[in-house]
């Protein structure tokens, strides 16, 4: 048996729970116990909302449940149920065989019930004219519910007269009544035994959703060199959650429906249409960065072949990325074939366009620029600047080397290797684009928006020789 208490203070017994972690997976897993009554949670009081009055009969003086008919209905409802149980059903008397299980744990429940059911009609009553009404009083039901602990033993009954009350009382309006039966349907309400049967076949495994998601982000391209950025955000990613989380203002807890792993592999197949579809060659040409097709369509011919090498005849889900991957590659393919004779006509325009800036631009460099010298200061390091012991200051070099003319491309690969180079400090943008702009405005050299980082990679030219001291580890080389 094993005991435990949550922030809440809910107190959870663990019966006959078996506790094992399983070697190369991420996840502790938990052997099921012969049946979810093996674990228990302690009932609770609920709270009314503000503004509630107790019931109380104005002739009499006496209160809930002899305020008034209706509660004391349901009061005898709840007494009587109670004093057949647990042999008031199958279910019950199999709980009723459990070690823990003592009938005098659940006293008092007939009153539980009728005054927790007279809180829930105050707040509906109070509440159903609000913006947030269904929020509220669906937050409200399942907060009652919990509160009989688990197993919930006389929940249905105040499932049942709340269901009552909501189809028959006065003052909710069709549409809204509608829609809390709809929610108490589909929330509490048993099964069909096929349902049953599914539910237990499609139950969640971390462990079995963490590998098909490994399987997937294997089998998807990300080493294509347009793929590279983007590979972080999904390389520790889980989708363990099928729906954003639900937060109880009564309970105070969240909830979330996981995926099973048939649900998993139906939003794997919808986000790998969704990236194949916002990344492609298309888009990277509207965007002016597919520079080089010649190495991308040679990078398509190695991952399809790489692709193909993998597909097989079993009907996993693996197969069904594979074939919507195939499909694209194929388009990726005839689109750079099609595109290559503009691109190179593109590029020979380039390279004139930047030979004429070149031969525009002095060999005789002269130093002339005059430097914002504080405000690029702020987002180097202090040790860049000499601070701390036996560190250069190499960020004054750095100054002089940026008063010399220079072409705009050059400055242009300047601020890259600055940016990629490790000697930035904390207010590193976040972005090439927003670090270039605030580098020109510094410097006062002219903003290209041509310039993106694929088409600065020069390594090992002469920006990189003179200006090594940027990178992390490397003392300046001089050419």
């Amino acid at each position: 048996m094993i005991q435990a208490t949550t922030t809440t203070g809910r107190c959870y017994t663990f019966y006959n729970e078996k506790v094992y972690i399983l070697c190369r997976s991420p996840f502790i897993a938990y052997a099921e116990p012969e049946s979810a009554d093996d674990t228990t949670a302690t009932p609770y009081e609920t709270e009314p909302v503000e503004g509630y009055e107790i019931p109380t009969n104005t002739e009499t003086g006496e209160q809930i449940p002899n305020c008034c008919q209706r509660h004391k209905g349901v009061f005898e409802v709840a007494k009587k149920w109670f004093e057949q149980f647990p042999d008031c059903c199958a279910y019950h008397r199999e709980i009723s065989l459990k070690p823990w299980f003592k009938k005098s744990n659940y006293n008092g429940l007939a009153e539980k019930i009728v005054k927790q059911f007279s809180y829930t009609q105050h707040l509906i009553s109070d509440r159903i004219e609000n913006n947030d009404w269904y929020e509220d009083i669906t937050d409200y039901i399942e907060y009652n519910i919990d509160s009989f602990g688990h197993p919930a033993i006389g929940w249905d009954v105040y499932y049942n007269v709340v269901k009552y009350h909501i189809q028959n009382v006065e003052g909710i309006p069709k549409d809204k009544k509608r829609r809390l039966l709809e929610f108490i349907k589909m929330q509490y309400e048993t099964p069909e035994p096929s349902s049953k049967k599914t539910e237990k076949t499609e139950k969640t495994d971390l462990n079995v959703l963490y590998s098909t998601y490994q399987k997937w982000f294997k089998i998807f391209p990300f080493d294509l060199s347009f793929f590279a950025d983007i590979k972080p955000l999904f390389e520790n990613k889980l989708y363990l959650i099928n729906e954003k989380p639900k937060w109880n203002r009564y309970t105070k807890l969240a909830s979330v429906k996981m995926h099973t792993k048939g649900t998993l592999i139906e939003a794997l197949v919808a986000l790998t249409d969704d990236i194949i579809t916002r990344i492609n060659t298309s888009s990277l040409y509207e965007e002016g960065l597919l520079t080089n097709p010649d190495k991308i369509k040679l990078e398509l011919i190695l991952k399809e072949r790489k692709t193909k090498k993998y597909i097989n005849n079993s009907q996993d889900e693996g197969q069904r990325y594979r074939k919507m991957l195939k499909e694209w590659f194929e388009d990726e393919k005839r689109f750079i074939k099609e595109i290559t004779p503009f691109l190179n006509q593109s590029e020979k325009e380039n390279t004139c366009s930047e030979a004429k800036e070149t031969v525009q631009q002095p060999n005789t460099i002269k130093p002339k620029r005059e430097i914002k010298t504080k405000e690029l200061g702020d987002y180097f390091k202090n040790s860049f600047k000499g601070a701390g012991n036996g560190n250069i200051n190499y960020f004054d070099e750095f100054i002089e080397d940026l008063k010399m003319d220079r072409t705009a491309k050059e400055f242009a690969e300047i601020a890259l290797l600055a940016f990629e180079g490790g000697k930035m400090n904390d207010r590193k943008p976040k972005t090439f684009k927003v670090w270039y702009n605030i580098f020109c405005e510094c410097v006062g050299c002219k903003y290209s928006k041509d310039y993106k980082p694929n088409r600065l990679y020069n390594r090992g030219g002469s920006i990189e020789r003179l200006f090594g001291y940027l990178l992390v580890g490397r003392d300046k080389i001089h050419s």
